[in-house]
């Protein structure tokens, strides 16, 4: 099972799974839990830290990794902002199903495992953990991709000071792969990527309208409220590990996605986790990609309220399923987040 996730997002968050582990280098490593403080080096562990500074830094969670001949620090925070207010997990189609559980209702605890920050205090870093059970999830280096997870992942009982297993793969190697790894190039009606590209060259009424709506873009925060949809192959296999471990993929993204380096914050909201036990209840999946999507496209509407205001719906829904997709053209269809036809729906494995 191909259990490391990447992001790629263009103008929509969308999550691939890592199709060839050639390029990834593995390695061990026992996390080294440290004083948040001491760790800091800094004149601030000798003076009296203010009641909101110790609760701050008691929340704080700092460990060390010796791994790949280098020592990384990963300074971490509580970060459950992936999560829409309301979020709702819910089950379809399982025997005594109970009634869907909001974050509220549901055990706060598993909500608060959730944790980001930076690694060895680099600006352009990135680190969204799972804490519970072990180290779980990814962070991001000097242009290399790291993912951690206990070694023995099937196991509850793991704990931080267990041995973990840790990948990491460089931008230069996930070029050689290649970037068409999720692309499915259908014959559908061509939407503009933004207005500027329409206007003809050389027009300085649109050289001028293009500059300002590119720096207006720049400086617009952009929000994207998602659903998960996991289907019967996906709960089979991870059982009552699926929910954290989706979760888990999720927080990486939100914090992607708000990395500095987009210069376009994008901030991500799941507002639903939907689980399919029954095919019957959920979208026809079949190993035909394009044709999954559609089917996927279509079953998916029903879910989503019309109202904006409604804090169930969304503006994209993301399948995960373990069915294996043929394609002429790997694994995804590449649309934006405002086509018509192809709105809300993306397709992982």
């Amino acid at each position: 099972m191909m259990s490391f996730s990447c992001v790629s997002f263009g103008l929509v968050a969308a999550l691939c799974v890592v199709a060839a582990h050639s390029a990834w280098e593995e390695s061990t490593v026992v996390p080294v839990r440290l004083d948040p403080v001491q760790a800091a080096g800094s004149p601030e562990q000798w003076r009296t830290l203010s009641d909101e500074e110790k609760e701050k830094d008691s929340e704080r969670r700092v460990f060390q990794l010796d791994v790949f001949g280098q020592r990384m620090i990963l300074d971490l925070e509580p970060d459950q902002t992936f999560l829409a207010p309301g979020f709702i997990f819910q089950v379809v189609g399982q025997t005594g199903t109970p009634k869907p559980e909001t974050q509220q209702e549901s055990d706060s605890a598993a909500y608060h495992c959730f944790y980001s920050g930076s690694v060895n205090g680099e600006v352009n870093s990135a680190a969204a953990l799972n804490l519970c059970h072990g180290l779980k999830g990814g962070f991001y280096l000097h242009g290399e991709e790291y993912f951690i997870q206990p070694s023995n992942a099937t196991d509850v009982q793991t704990s931080e000071v267990d041995l973990h297993l840790i990948r990491r793969r460089s931008r230069g190697s996930l070029a050689e792969e290649g970037s068409s790894k999720c692309g499915v190039n259908e014959e559908e009606e061509r939407v503009p990527e933004s207005p500027e590209k329409e206007a003809k060259e050389g027009d300085p009424i649109s050289d001028y309208t293009a500059h300002h709506r590119s720096r207006r873009f720049v400086s617009t925060p952009r929000y994207v409220e998602i659903m998960l949809v996991a289907d019967q192959s996906m709960a089979e296999f991870h059982g009552a590990g699926l929910k954290p471990y989706l979760l888990t993929i999720m927080a990486v993204a939100s914090r992607l996605y708000r990395h500095p380096t987009i210069r376009n914050p994008i901030s991500l909201a799941v507002v639903k986790l939907l689980v399919v036990y029954d095919e019957q209840h959920g979208p026809e999946v079949s190993s035909n990609a394009a044709l999954t999507l559609r089917n996927f496209c279509k079953w998916q509407r029903q879910h989503n309220p019309p109202s904006d205001r409604n804090p169930e719906h969304y503006d994209t829904a993301v399948l995960f399923t373990r069915q294996v997709l043929h394609t002429n053209s790997h694994v995804c269809l590449n649309t934006h987040i405002c086509t018509y036809m192809y709105t809300n729906h993306n397709t992982y494995r």
